[in-house]
């Protein structure tokens, strides 16, 4: 997905979007040479994980609730 904003890489509104971009994969637990299958995995791990309906049965305090949102 990175090599996507190849045409932004020498503006400083590029290296913006690409820092965000590099972000999200951190976020997700993924390289980022990992394949659209692979995002798109570990996205719905995460927010199957985070989901509120998921924590809700658990009873959680509000620092949980706060960290899933």
């Amino acid at each position: 997905m990175i090599s996507s904003q190849k045409g932004f890489r020498h503006s400083p509104a590029g290296d913006a979007v690409a820092k965000r971009i590099r972000g999200a994969f951190v976020t997700l637990g993924i390289d980022v040479s990992a394949t659209n299958d692979e995002v798109i995995k570990a996205y719905r791990r995460a927010m199957s994980k985070n989901h509120p309906d998921k924590i809700a049965g658990d009873n959680p305090d509000d620092a949980v609730v706060a960290e899933a949102q």
